[in-house]
């Protein structure tokens, strides 16, 4: 660069300034730096007197019993007193109200019996049981004639149970259709909501 051309600075114009007015500029400054420093000097004095005061208040509010450490006294009478006159805790008995759900009535088909569930297939084992004599220790042989008994057992209490199970089924559908209507309705005025909007 020569010595004819200004260095660039931050400031806009920064090269139309003249010496007396840079010198002005940087007194001001200097200035300001001062005032800066002593009124903080002056805070942290003030501050520092408050403070002292604060510390000396609360030195005068403690009791001074020649000890400098305040112990806390509890009134013992009153804390028996209080507890003694609590009510007891109520215990409730009710049981938790289930979760209902949302409720999708064409989901749901109650006239029909329910559908059997397809057996369960875990495929080829990975050792065979001839190989494992483990496996042949742990297996347990049934008397075929105890399963006749227990399955004509099972058969009466089916009976009894399926009716009950029907009886339940009737009821749970009449629950749930009465809940069911409000979500109807919504979902209705929801589609009717939505058609009106793609009519326009």
């Amino acid at each position: 660069m020569t010595g004819d051309t200004p260095k660039r600075g931050i400031l806009k114009n920064a090269h139309h300034l003249t010496e007396e007015e840079k010198e002005a500029i940087a007194k001001e400054a200097e200035i300001n730096r001062k005032l800066v420093l002593e009124n903080t000097l002056k805070n942290r004095k003030l501050h520092e007197l408050l403070v002292a005061q604060q510390n000396d208040q609360e030195q005068n509010k403690l009791p001074n019993n020649g000890d400098s450490s305040f112990h806390l006294q509890w009134n013992e009478e009153n804390i028996n007193a209080n507890e003694a006159a609590k009510t007891p805790k109520m215990k409730i008995t009710e049981p938790d109200t289930p979760y209902a759900g949302s409720h999708e009535p064409e989901y749901y088909d109650y006239n029909d019996e329910p559908e059997e569930i397809p057996d369960l297939e875990l495929g080829e084992p990975e050792v065979a049981p001839e190989d494992d004599p483990s496996i042949e220790a742990s297996r347990i042989i049934v008397d075929p004639s105890i399963q006749k008994q227990e399955s004509s057992d099972v058969v009466e209490d089916d009976t009894e149970s399926s009716t009950k199970h029907k009886e339940f089924e009737e009821k749970r559908k009449k629950h749930y259709d009465h809940a069911g209507d409000a979500l109807r309705i919504a979902r209705q005025l929801a589609e009717e909501e939505e058609a009106e909007v793609d009519d326009e």
